[in-house]
């Protein structure tokens, strides 16, 4: 579940909590965590990475989960593969097996469609709240490419349709 369900909060500070009384704010070094990296390279087209930038953590009401979309990059083929984790229980990520995509003619377990110029495949994700959005479209993505701004629309996710007006904005 959210945060906003539950009620909890990862940190408080004078941006959570407008007024206290008889409280004093302590800070304390982080440590570590000893399971770090949660989230590891096992597959052949991840190369370096797992990366995090430009990249979305949602929760999924129709999955009861959170996904997380994040990037690998390989040096060998410059390429960026875009791919989803879940998680369920707050602790242990889950590659699911998509079978969307393929990676040296093998099913790529967790990999989502690149689209055009799929060697850019970084994406920034959105989940459309409104009852009024088009089932089809619940779920949004926008990335840019050395040609310009693309976007696309997903009902779950995982399988993902551009835009047919792509690119939306061109480069000059």
């Amino acid at each position: 579940m959210p945060a906003e369900a539950t009620g909890l909060l990862l940190l408080l500070d004078e941006a959570v909590v407008s007024r206290t009384a008889d409280c004093r704010q302590t800070f304390h070094a982080p440590v570590k965590d000893p399971a770090n990296p949660v989230l590891t390279a096992t597959e052949p087209w991840k190369g370096r990475g797992p990366y995090t930038w430009s990249t979305r953590l949602l929760w999924n009401p129709e999955r009861g989960l959170y996904d997380f979309y994040y990037v690998g990059f390989r040096f060998e083929d410059n390429h960026y593969r875009w791919e989803l984790a879940e998680l369920a229980d707050g602790f242990t990520w889950t590659k699911p097996d998509l079978a969307i995509e393929t990676f040296a003619r093998a099913p790529a377990r967790n990999m989502l469609t690149g689209g055009p110029h799929p060697d850019k495949a970084v994406r920034c994700v959105v989940r459309d709240p409104r009852p009024d959005c088009p089932p089809a479209e619940r779920y949004k993505a926008i990335r840019f490419t050395y040609l310009g701004l693309y976007v696309s629309f997903s009902p779950d996710g995982r399988r993902w349709t551009e835009d047919p007006g792509n690119p939306l904005w061109r480069v000059p």
